[in-house]
């Protein structure tokens, strides 16, 4: 890989792609960003998508949490004879052994800076069904079964990415919770849709978090945390131990100032989600670094306080966009990441 030398202001994207081409996946990715990631294709199919593959994961790892599809998504499979963990589930495994293949070809000799995404054991909770037909948030005792399993195989990734790239500088991991605030609140239903499940304390939400976090950092990783929804409990976060925190900064706006800027000046590194996810010719590096710069501005940064702790990325993965749009958007970023620095 011919690297490019990154500026104060990183570039990188969330995670999945779209098409079903891992080969093309792992060169943009490779190529055009700052901090290359590990593809999620989900046109593939089930088990290409983010908790399938996650589930593949940790089925993997530890032989437990094996799910099938449903009409409505994931379900528990329950115990398999031969402890054959189903054909999904060894697609799952299979279709990501392949992406990290890809990947590994593009990044020989890489020094930077490598992300891997997982699904987080909370979102997993609120989309995986038991074998009943609940959602595993209503189990207490399930949710801490999932979250262990869930930190050992992330720790089992961790340790095999480090040998597939082993000079790359840092190894950051980042757990996908775009259902976390929902979670929280208290506004996931049951099966009947009369009803809601519970919501966990807020030392459960920071023990589960916690677990996998520390699994990440044990391993001497970063452990990551996104969510594209409109509201994020950073403190729940940043109590379990959480580095850095990725954002849809259009969604969040201004009123999510005063929790970015704590993350900052607790030393954290915050991912502003700036470029749009899907197809937008007439996005510019101007407008874009003008919403970086107003939010820095806000809370009263500017690229000399936070710039290195500052990456860019889409709003949300690429999946839904078009293969043009996702080889553009990285020089996007890169141009706007530019333009910040020279503004200052």
């Amino acid at each position: 890989m011919e690297q490019r030398e990154p500026g104060v202001v990183m570039v990188t994207a969330v995670g999945s792609m779209p098409g079903s081409d891992p080969q093309e996946a792992a060169r943009i990715v490779a190529g055009e960003l700052d901090v290359p990631h590990v593809a999620e294709l989900p046109a593939r199919g089930p088990g290409a998508d983010m908790v399938g593959r996650t589930l593949g994961m940790v089925v993997a790892a530890t032989g437990e949490f094996a799910a099938e599809t449903t009409p409505t998504g994931w379900r528990l499979a329950g115990v398999r004879a031969g402890g054959d963990p189903g054909r999904q589930m060894r697609r799952a495994a299979s279709w990501l052994a392949e992406d990290a293949d890809r990947l590994e070809e593009h990044l020989l000799g890489f020094t930077g800076t490598l992300k891997l995404q997982v699904a987080g054991p909370w979102t997993l909770a609120a989309t995986v069904e038991t074998t009943r037909g609940t959602a595993l948030l209503a189990d207490a005792g399930a949710c801490a079964d999932l979250a262990g399993a869930l930190a050992e195989a992330v720790a089992a990734q961790v340790e095999g990415f480090a040998r597939r790239v082993p000079a790359a500088a840092r190894l950051v991991v980042q757990l996908d919770e775009p259902l976390l605030d929902a979670v929280v609140a208290g506004r996931i239903g049951t099966p009947s849709g009369r009803g809601r499940v519970r919501a966990p304390g807020t030392p459960e939400l920071v023990d589960q978090l916690g677990r996998v976090a520390g699994a990440v950092r044990a391993r001497n990783a970063v452990p990551a945390v996104h969510s594209c929804a409109r509201t994020v409990p950073t403190d729940i976060l940043a109590r379990a131990g959480f580095d850095l925190l990725s954002v849809d900064a259009v969604t969040l706006g201004a009123r999510a100032d005063e929790d970015l800027g704590r993350w900052w000046d607790a030393g954290g590194t915050v991912v502003l989600g700036v470029a749009p996810a899907l197809d937008s010719p007439r996005a510019t590096p101007d407008a874009l670094a003008s919403l970086v710069a107003a939010t820095w501005s806000r809370i009263g940064f500017a690229v000399a306080d936070v710039g290195p702790r500052t990456w860019l990325s889409p709003t949300c993965g690429l999946a839904g966009a078009s293969p043009a749009w996702a080889r553009q958007v990285g020089g996007l970023l890169r141009r706007t990441a530019r333009l910040l620095e020279s503004a200052d």
